[in-house]
């Protein structure tokens, strides 16, 4: 990715806006807001980050991102600001804003807004619209252009989720014609593994939305600490896939969860054929340390391109490093270095952040009956959720805050759960807790 000029901006924000909708997967790289491994604690927060390309031997930067968040919802990202670097003056220049609207839960986007400025004039881009379901699923995303010369929105892309199940799905998608693409409508069909995480997507393409053709297939295995469910999958994807933008390639996190190896194959007409594969380093504490792509060429599986992380002493990703394989010879690209700050639950950013939602349980481990002890500032309805070593959801218990039920081991068809590790998670507005006990009966 080179020097992004204003014309060149204007071509790449439509594929970098709607994230990997628009590119190569139904989902790829995750959101800086999503928390996970690149940010252990919801009290931080990205407050800006800036890219260098790497010329001549030497990092210098081009761009930089600015995060403003809600006064009163500090985890709140409300407008991403984007600043190019003008050499000739010396300073940064404003290029562009993305603005978040949200529903009341202060969760979930329902519209975004880019506007560009240029010669000191601002004028409207692209604009999105989010639909969500009675359980907080994306189901429908509408992203329209805007034209300066007919001041009119035409549709540019629209993408809708049917959903039966957190293991059965499906994705429709359009695509309108613009000057570099023909109009295309795609459906993409899933296979899921016993944890409901997606091990294979196949993509289907059609030009007039009646004759269908194969177009790519993914093949995804998952790291052996991974934990992710069909039911966590579904609450990531709705909750951060409208706030990707132009840093998509930025972050290690993954919609998909803790990715060990991903295969990449086109169907050239009577076949699948292998095109890429990426393999997926952490360390021991689960963070994304590298990911490395290689293409099939000449019979034979040849390096293409690596991204490296690296992490800060609170455990948040501090650098992210690209690099690209010429004739064998790896060669810095580029590089994203995070600056991060803490926040509070409340109006007051000026102290260190703590997670005020506190789950506890007794005995641990236990036989027949776990005392479950739901403590924070306010009290409110929640929702444990209990699920097994294979990161099945077995149990759902409502409680309300600062109050104490008890978990007889049964599941939600009223059968005992065997003797194993469970994990217990609960979010509320004050934040997350999750814990592990063991049932020994």
């Amino acid at each position: 990715m080179k020097y992004l000029a204003i014309t060149i901006i204007i071509m790449l924000v439509p594929l970098m806006l709607l994230g990997s909708f628009s590119d190569h997967s139904l989902l790829s790289k995750g959101s800086p807001f999503a928390g996970g491994k690149m940010s252990p604690a919801r009290s931080w927060r990205v407050s800006s980050v800036t890219l260098e390309q790497y010329m001549m031997n030497t990092w210098g930067a081009t761009n930089q991102f600015e995060m403003v968040y809600s006064s009163q919802y500090p985890t709140r990202l409300d407008t991403l600001k984007y600043y190019g670097w003008e050499s000739n003056q010396r300073e940064w220049v404003l290029y562009a804003k993305f603005s978040y609207v949200y529903d009341n839960t202060n969760e979930y986007a329902t519209s975004s807004y880019v506007t560009m400025q240029q010669g000191g004039t601002w004028f409207p881009f692209m604009r999105s619209n989010f639909t969500y379901d009675n359980q907080h699923r994306l189901t429908y995303a509408l992203t329209e252009m805007y034209n300066p010369q007919t001041q009119l929105w035409s549709v540019y892309m629209w993408t809708q989720v049917d959903f039966t199940s957190p293991t059965n799905y499906m994705v429709w998608q359009y695509e309108a014609e613009t000057d570099n693409r023909t109009q295309r409508w795609m459906k993409m069909e899933f296979a899921w593994d016993a944890q409901g995480r997606i091990i294979e997507e196949t993509d289907i393409v059609s030009a007039d939305s009646i004759t269908w053709v194969n177009s790519e297939k993914y093949v995804r295995t998952y790291h052996p600490h991974d934990t992710t469910t069909g039911e966590i999958f579904i609450q990531n994807f709705s909750k951060y896939m409208p706030l990707q933008n132009m840093l998509e390639d930025a972050y290690s996190d993954d919609f998909f969860g803790m990715l060990s190896y991903e295969m990449n194959k086109y169907w050239s007409g009577s076949a699948w054929v292998d095109t890429y594969q990426i393999f997926y380093t952490y360390d021991n504490a689960d963070n994304l340390t590298q990911e490395r792509e290689q293409h099939w060429m000449n019979n034979s599986w040849n390096n293409s391109w690596q991204l490296d992380y690296t992490f800060d002493v609170n455990g948040n990703q501090y650098q992210t490093t690209e690099s690209y394989y010429d004739n064998g010879v790896q060669n810095f690209d580029e590089r994203y270095t995070f600056s991060w700050e803490q926040t509070t639950a409340n109006e007051d950013n000026t102290a260190p952040a703590v997670n005020s939602i506190k789950l506890a349980a007794s005995p641990n481990p236990f036989g027949n009956e776990l005392a479950l002890t739901l403590s924070g500032k306010q009290t409110e309805a929640a929702e444990i959720r209990i699920y097994n070593a294979r990161g099945r959801l077995v149990r759902s218990l409502a409680v309300k805050t600062n109050s104490t039920l008890s978990w007889d081991g049964r599941d939600d068809n009223q059968k005992q759960v065997p003797n194993g590790i469970y994990y217990l998670q609960v979010t509320t507005a004050e934040g997350t807790s999750t814990l592990k006990t063991l049932r020994m009966k």
